[in-house]
């Protein structure tokens, strides 16, 4: 009877909050029927093709808040008008937006998880996730794979860091629409002169040679015990690993002491403000640095381009590398189908490749202010410096680590890094501790 009753409370919930959420029809829905029920199919494999009546469909779109039906809001005024567009193509259907939270109660991966089992006709045909989420609902059999069924060359155009993303056991899952890493930024020093970006670690230390050292600002981390994608492309730029032979979390000792030490002497230098484990976000780091010209600071590419147009002189240039090239760490959004009727996953295999095709893709992500997840996307881009070094980064881009061996490693690699900033353990005692942390989480 519980049991019951809380089945019941779930799905009261579910529909309520479907209910308070925005939706957005196309502008052709006025003169389309309503959506057809969606079939349930415990399979995860697309179904075979069937005899089914041609009746009008219309897509629905679960998509996150940055797709709010805002009059200033670019993003959604481009998709808009790509899915009129399709609407209005031979092959076509129209489309309707659901915007919902981005993560958490009542979110995108949330409300799937919840309605799934019990009100199956509301769920999307599409759904927008973060790489993080896509690889949970993929794991928990709520997504369609559909790698096998894309045109070959938009699937090998995706940058490598995004296939990946949206691949789940060699299955491609999701699309990567909207893509995102990190980089060096500075402000020009003054006069015709600007002293470059540093390369390097050791360049950036040597400043302090020559006095008057730059200083550099980054998230160490965020949500208490995590670690940030600064500190992980550090680690790996000092040969680190996330992950021994066996695919199993792991650290690599001597590459954790090698970080530390350069984290140490760069704050007796004045390089790191004896304040930075305190900036648990990038509007910490943001306001920190905004007032200091004479500091250098990690940002995401979609917040250097929010700014570039009113600092049209900022600097940008790659992560400072410690042993090895430090490529940054590649984040994304990504559309998958969630739809299970045949009919309903074909439609929406075909919205997915129109959105997704060059112009569109380039159009959109011009318009969000987010990098492409397709080289060819960003072809459409205007033809300038910063477009071609962020080609370079985002092909060279590191795939994001997934959520459970950075719940391994991420706290002790924290922890470390915390402890030599706050003078409570030496860069080869913390490296220790941290290596064996992660080792014992493994047996």
């Amino acid at each position: 009877m519980f049991h019951s009753f809380r089945t019941s409370f779930s799905l009261l919930l579910i529909l309520c909050g479907l209910a308070a959420c925005t939706t957005t029809p196309s502008a052709s829905m006025p003169n389309a029927p309503s959506p057809t029920s969606t079939a349930v199919a415990s399979t995860a494999q697309p179904l075979p093709p069937t005899a089914v009546p041609d009746t009008p469909i219309t897509l629905t779109l679960w998509l996150p808040t940055g797709f709010a039906p805002q009059a200033d809001n670019p993003a959604y005024q481009v998709l808009q008008h790509q899915l009129d567009d399709f609407a209005q193509s031979a092959e076509g259907t129209p489309s309707r937006i659901v915007i919902k939270q981005d993560h958490g109660p009542g979110g995108l991966l949330d409300l799937l998880r919840t309605a799934s089992p019990v009100a199956p006709s509301v769920l999307p045909d599409v759904i927008a996730l973060d790489a993080t989420d896509l690889e949970t609902a993929a794991r928990a059999g709520l997504l369609k794979p559909i790698g096998s069924q894309l045109p070959a060359d938009l699937t090998a155009d995706l940058f490598p860091f995004a296939r990946n993303l949206g691949t789940l056991n060699g299955e491609l899952y999701g699309l990567v629409y909207s893509a995102d890493i990190e980089h060096l930024v500075g402000n020009p020093r003054a006069g015709n002169n600007a002293t470059p970006l540093p390369p390097s670690w050791s360049a950036l230390l040597d400043e302090s040679q020559v006095g008057n050292p730059r200083r550099y600002l980054f998230v160490v981390g965020t949500n208490g015990n995590s670690i940030s994608d600064a500190v992980v492309a550090h680690y790996l730029s000092a040969g680190g690993t996330l992950t021994d032979n066996n695919g199993q979390p792991a650290l690599d000792e001597p590459a954790v002491q090698t970080l530390l030490e350069t984290y140490q002497e760069a704050q007796t230098k004045g390089i790191l403000p004896s304040n930075l484990t305190q900036l648990n976000n990038s509007n910490d780091i943001w306001a920190a640095w905004r007032g200091n010209g004479n500091t250098l600071v990690d940002l995401t590419a979609s917040q250097f381009l929010s700014v570039e147009k009113r600092l049209p002189d900022l600097q940008y240039a790659a992560l400072p590398t410690l042993t090895k090239a430090a490529p940054p760490i590649g984040r994304g959004w990504a559309y998958a189908i969630v739809a299970n009727d045949p009919r309903r996953q074909s439609a929406a295999l075909r919205l997915l490749q129109h959105l997704l095709t060059p112009a569109n893709a380039g159009d959109w992500t011009q318009a969000a202010g987010t990098p492409p997840g397709r080289a060819a996307a960003l072809t459409t881009w205007e033809a300038n410096a910063y477009t071609g070094f962020l080609r370079d980064q985002l092909t060279q881009a590191q795939t994001a680590p997934s959520a459970a061996i950075m719940a391994v490693v991420g706290p002790p690699l924290r922890k470390a890094v915390e402890d030599v900033l706050a003078g409570r353990a030496t860069p080869a005692e913390a490296a220790h501790t941290a290596a064996l942390a992660v080792n014992a989480a493994k047996k």
